[in-house]
């Protein structure tokens, strides 16, 4: 939180009905001694300034301060010193002929930083351009949510079923949403059924920093990082923060309302650092819709009915400093939605439910001996347990009653070594075991039944920067090398007339490597290339789906492979007190046994039966001024995806919802009282057949938001905010028959109390 110190009203009366000319004198004066609390003894050297003025001074070495000449009024001093807790003095009231005196006292303070090896002052170079957003870069997109964070990120698409709380899924560089991992303090929230992650279960309150991996990185992730990665951290390791307290209240559109609790630090303890979040989020949902579908334009309209939702979260996360060299953070999450399912515009249901149960806990033991070795220990457990039914829609077979019950375990150990200067070696070992059960109690014999899938892995990885500041053209190289071993079996309990196989074996090696060159001094620059495969192991839904008698899985699935490359060049210069920085990044993706669902003799199994390429590049231009209070954003991603499956009858086509273009441009704002940001979303159509026969049309979306802060003292901060999505109240749809609603609007208000450091 940031504070700000103001003069009281009347102070500030008293200094616009008596301002200071040029000549004014006064024998107003304050004076005063700073000592240590622990020993008595003065402190030589603490700054001492008097808010609200240009009044500034430095203790002598018997801890002594003075001011003189000062208006009459009343002001409040701080005074902060290195290695001490910093301390304000209010309502000192100062008149003529009276010198005020303050003796003030400092606490010590103690850091705790552990070891500390200092290598270099230019931040490590990786060859691939990994998004990382921090804690002030989300609270500066002024979003809602995850997803919403997300979308001001080029190259990833958010598809959302429309509404609020619908379910949302994310696709990276015109990857599926299954081949995105998604990962939690080291976790991954993807269910092993579907693969597919809904990234707004996480409050957004909790998150402390988000990381983007664009493109197959399962080299460094494993079979899943098929598309790219986006991995979450909630755990702040920084013990030295007060207390804060941070409470909301939103209401929106369709009846919409949020309330919202975030305590930090409640204990004050040197060593243990504690978060915890709590968050309601319901809404009514049901909007009017209407859209079409080129070239036959069929029309659809009506009301978005049984589109409600209530969703309960608590979170929280920490870490305890064990000893000097051992740390453990922590995190843990229950989530509980109900949902309605609206079904397809085109097929509405007005009875369909969902009940989604999810845990979460993880905690990571970090131990460093001495600097230049490291030890991690990860564990995790994840548990998602979802409820499908409808038990009124008639006739009585189009009712259903589902089951599903997902927990996976993982353990993970990584060591890092540092042997030469400039190197870092990294290597470990992983087990996951994912335990799926599948119960249809409507249709018992339509029930997996219960599956297990182990999956077993050793990792290595190499980088090294070289320092070549001596040289004109380069300042620093950096190589980067990873080798991945996975191996996975997933097996089912039982057999039935649909499932005569129970095992499906994998075993693969993930490798990448890549270059990195930086340089430059009043015009900087990046240069990145990476190459490297990846690969993605069939849902278990895929393998082993009963939905009915016109559809099954395939136990006898391959993975999905791909074999991906990329190339990128960075910018970055200061004219004044403007900041120019841009890039552009060319990706290249050739993806083998596609998994897609076909059907034969009315029978519908996933095979793999498609290939494709998928090549493009992503653009960004962005000029920041006035210390980023001011900035202007330009994000573009070209993607061209295609079927090369040349047995298909639709090689050569556009894979389906895959736009061919995303781009987006973001003004904002951040001033001392307000802040805001205007962002436009343009897509391009996305054809939803394969054949590419029909679409969905191209779609411009403008937001808007404006938020005002205000200190009412030095430990509170009142806030309030308004946003208006889709300004110009435009039509569109991202996934099939789940139309988008209309123009949505949100106005929420905050206060934070907060502790002073």
């Amino acid at each position: 939180m940031r504070y700000l110190y103001r003069l009281p009203v009347c102070g500030m009366a008293l200094l616009l009905l008596f301002p200071l000319s040029a000549g004014a004198q006064s024998n107003v004066r304050i004076s005063g001694k700073v000592f240590d609390t622990e020993t008595g003894a003065p402190i030589a050297g603490a700054t001492v300034t008097v808010f609200s003025t240009a009044f500034r001074t430095i203790t002598d070495e018997y801890g002594t301060f003075s001011f003189a000449d000062l208006p009459e009024a009343t002001y409040s001093i701080q005074v902060t010193c290195i290695g001490y807790g910093d301390h304000t003095d209010s309502d000192i009231r100062v008149k003529p002929d009276i010198t005020i005196h303050r003796d003030i006292r400092l606490r010590p303070r103690v850091y705790h930083l552990g070891s500390l090896s200092v290598r270099d002052t230019r931040p490590p170079l990786s060859s691939d351009r990994v998004i990382v957003l921090n804690n002030d870069d989300i609270r500066n997109t002024r979003a809602r949510d995850i997803p919403d964070v997300l979308t001001t990120v080029e190259g990833v698409l958010v598809q959302k079923t429309g509404g609020a709380g619908g379910r949302t899924e994310v696709k990276i560089r015109g990857g599926d949403a299954e081949q995105v991992l998604v990962l939690v303090d080291g976790q991954r929230i993807n269910p092993s059924g579907t693969g597919t992650a809904d990234v707004s279960t996480i409050p957004l309150d909790m998150v402390e920093k988000i990381e983007i991996h664009k493109g197959g990185a399962s080299a460094e992730y494993g079979p899943d990082a098929f598309a790219g990665v986006i991995s979450i951290t909630t755990i702040q390791h920084r013990t030295d923060e007060p207390l804060q307290i941070t409470a909301g209240r939103d209401w929106g559109q369709w009846k919409g309302e949020q309330y919202h609790l975030v305590v930090q630090n409640p204990i004050p303890l040197a060593t243990w650092t504690g978060k915890f979040g709590y968050s309601l989020d319901q809404s009514v949902g049901d909007f009017a819709y209407a859209y079409s579908v080129p070239p036959r334009d069929n029309v659809y309209t009506g009301d978005r009915s049984n589109n409600q939702s209530e969703i309960y979260n608590y979170f929280a996360s920490g870490s305890y400093r064990a000893a000097e060299k051992i740390s453990i953070g922590y995190s843990g999450q229950y989530y509980r939605g109900r949902r309605g399912l609206p079904g397809w515009a085109s097929k509405p249901n007005e009875f369909a439910q969902s009940v989604d149960r999810r845990a979460l806990i993880s905690t990571t033991v970090i131990y460093q001996p001495i600097t230049e070795h490291g030890y991690t220990l990860e564990s995790g457990y994840s548990h998602f347990e979802q409820h499908f039914y409808d038990r009124k829609t008639m006739p009585v077979p189009l009712q259903f009653d589902s089951r599903f019950d997902n927990d996976i375990i993982t353990i993970k150990h990584t060591q890092r070594h540092h042997f030469l200067e400039g190197q870092t070696i990294r290597t470990g070992m992983e087990y996951r075991r994912d335990n799926f059960d599948h119960e249809d109690a409507r249709y018992e014999f339509n029930s997996m039944g219960r599956s297990h899938r182990d999956n077993a892995a050793a990792f290595v990885s190499v980088s090294h920067g070289f320092d070549l500041s001596k040289y004109k053209l380069a300042e620093t190289v950096a190589l980067n090398a990873a080798l991945r071993y996975d191996w996975t079996e997933t097996r089912k309990d039982s057999t039935g007339w649909q499932d005569t196989v129970t095992t499906n074996s994998v075993s693969s090696w993930s490798p990448k490597v890549g270059l990195a060159v930086s340089g430059g001094k009043r015009l900087t620059y990046v240069l990145r290339a990476s190459y490297g495969r990846s690969l993605r192991i069939p849902s278990i839904n895929a393998l082993f789906w009963k939905g009915d008698a016109r559809s099954g899985g395939n136990p006898g699935l391959r993975p999905e492979k791909s074999e991906h490359s990329e190339a990128g060049l960075e910018l970055s210069t200061e004219i004044g007190s403007i900041v120019i920085s841009g890039g552009m990044t060319y990706f290249h993706s050739f993806l083998t046994d596609l998994i897609i669902w076909t059907t034969s003799m009315n029978v519908w199994r996933p095979e793999n039966l498609q290939k494709a390429q998928i090549t493009g590049h992503e653009d960004f231009l962005k000029l920041s001024a006035f210390d980023g209070k001011i900035s202007l954003m330009y994000q573009n991603t070209i993607t061209t995806a295609k079927n090369k499956d040349t047995a298909h009858t639709v090689a050569g086509r556009d894979l389906v919802f895959t736009p061919h273009y995303l781009t987006s441009l973001t003004a904002r704002f951040d001033l001392k009282y307000v802040s805001g940001s205007y962002a436009i979303r343009w897509c391009d159509r996305a054809y939803t057949n394969e054949a590419n026969t029909s679409y969905y049309d191209a779609y411009r979306v403008d937001d808007l938001t404006v938020g005002v802060r205000y200190d009412p003292t030095s430990t509170i901060e009142l806030s309030a905010d308004v946003t208006i999505n889709n300004i110009r109240d435009v039509d569109y749809v991202l996934i099939t028959h789940y139309p988008m609603p209309g123009r949505e609007w949100r106005f929420g208000i905050g206060i934070t109390f907060g502790l002073e450091k």
